[in-house]
């Protein structure tokens, strides 16, 4: 599915979990530049996934739009990080998607 591209670097970025030789990690993908983050995940928790955005954030700028389809994203532990964190209150900040950025670099990778 075609995203449009923002404006800005890190504007919009798409965040996936994957499992690579028995370990979890987060894949974060700026839509702009298409400039992917790979970080490896202790544990598969969105304790674990916000630490790594914050992270990733502090670095890089927050996000808009932060685009996700795979569990944890669905925890009330991310969206109250999106809402309070990022100060987001709109519920637009998760928006769930078939296919990513981030799931379709995972997808290039591991083919």
């Amino acid at each position: 599915m075609p995203h449009e591209v923002p404006p800005r670097p890190w504007a919009k970025v798409g965040v996936d979990i994957f499992m690579y030789g028995g370990s979890d990690y987060v894949v974060i993908v700026d839509y702009f530049s298409k400039y992917p983050e790979v970080c490896h995940l202790e544990a598969k928790s969105a304790e674990a996934v916000i630490a790594h955005l914050k992270s990733t954030f502090a670095r890089h700028g927050i996000p808009e739009v932060l685009i996700a389809n795979n569990m944890p994203f669905g925890a009330g532990e991310l969206r109250d990080f999106g809402r309070r964190d990022l100060q987001c209150p709109h519920p637009a900040l998760f928006t769930p998607s078939r296919m990513d950025k981030a799931s379709d670099l995972w997808a290039q990778l591991s083919s």
